[in-house]
Formats: structure tokens, C-alpha cells, sequence
């Protein structure tokens, strides 16, 4: 392919990724979840950098169409949820998160991080219990924010397991997924849905 070819197929490319990232920040802040950007290009390498974050520069989180609209139109930053007011996020282990998640179904707005790390929405203010810490789970409240789908991690992107829609932009009961990542901790499955009834 000529330079101008292979030029065009990255600035089509760019135009729809940024299409992307721009529809989800808005679904967000018109459903009542804070945003922010985030970048996505750190020290040379694409992709968010682990559980670092690094917002855009003198922005506040907001819930304003009108505002999130204007930070991606230009670049496709990362979309970054604000965490402490309206929600929290419970960053879980894999293991721990997957049988979590089993448990807690359609109840949860789920998200799976490119490094493997499951994302729970939950209710804000709600401590961790003390044994889930030390199992590697960890609770995102006040003053922070996480990079949800369909942010760029460095490993790939992120994606919803279960949508925020799917649960009507409510978030959980933070006890109820505290009780689930519990189970996960001892690695207990739940029963088949045959059996639940």
C-alpha cells in the first residue's frame, strides 16, 4: 500500500474509534455516571498503564452532554467513571470476580479489564469487608476514577459483561456483591440454575 493509502485507513480508523469512545461517555453522563477523560497514550506506549490513571488536565468529572461531547471530539481518550458520589467500582482478581459474577448474574453492571481484572458497580460509601482486601480486591471511592469500556488498556480494550443498561444504570447493592466476591474468595460455586428453585 502507497503512504497516502495506509494514511487514510488510520485516520478512518481514528474517526471511528473516537465515534466510539464519544457514544459511551455520553450514555454515561446522560444515565447520571460522572465522566472524565483519560489518557490513553502514557510514556510513549498506547494503552492505560495497570490500574494508573491519568486524567486530562484541570478537568472536573461531569454529567453535562454538552461538555463530554466537546472533551471527544477531538481525541479518543480513555472514559474515565467517577467514583465516591454517585457510584463506586469493585475492582476484582479474575478468579475471585468470575465466580462472583456467577452468583450475582444479571444483577451487576459488569465490566472485564484487558488485564483481567473484573469490574463491579456497586452503591457508593460501603467499606470493603477486611477479608476481601487481603484477597486482592479492592474498592474505588471517593476521589477517584476507573477506566471503563471501551477504554484502552495496555493489553486491549476493555468491555462490558454486563451492560449498564441491562441493569437500568443502577448501581448494585454493595453488600450483595461484598457476599458474591466472598463466596469467590473460597471458591465457592454457585448451585446450578436447575437447583436454585
Amino acid at each position: 500500500m502507497t503512504a497516502s493509502v495506509v494514511t487514510v485507513v488510520r485516520r478512518l480508523r481514528t474517526r471511528h474509534r473516537l465515534s466510539k469512545v464519544r457514544n459511551w461517555a455520553l450514555r454515561y453522563a446522560v444515565n447520571g455516571w460522572p465522566v472524565i477523560p483519560l489518557r490513553e497514550w502514557e510514556n510513549g506506549a498506547r494503552g492505560l498503564r495497570g490500574g494508573a490513571v491519568v486524567t486530562a488536565d484541570g478537568l472536573q468529572p461531569t454529567t453535562d452532554a454538552y461538555v463530554v461531547a466537546r472533551w471527544w471530539s477531538r481525541l479518543p481518550y480513555a472514559v474515565g467513571l467517577a467514583t465516591g458520589d454517585v457510584l463506586d467500582v469493585i475492582d476484582a482478581p479474575a478468579a475471585v470476580g468470575a465466580i462472583a459474577h456467577r452468583w450475582l448474574l444479571l444483577s451487576t453492571a459488569t465490566a472485564i479489564s484487558s488485564g483481567g481484572r473484573w469490574l463491579f458497580v456497586v452503591a457508593p460509601s460501603v467499606e470493603l469487608p477486611v477479608a476481601l482486601t487481603c484477597a486482592g480486591v479492592v474498592r474505588h471511592g471517593a476521589q477517584e476514577c476507573v477506566a471503563v469500556p471501551p477504554s484502552r488498556m495496555s493489553r486491549g480494550d476493555a468491555y462490558w459483561l454486563v451492560a449498564p443498561s441491562v441493569i437500568k444504570w443502577r448501581p448494585a447493592n454493595a453488600a450483595l456483591v461484598h457476599q458474591a466476591l466472598s463466596y469467590g474468595v473460597m471458591g465457592m460455586l454457585p448451585p446450578p440454575l436447575g437447583d436454585v428453585i
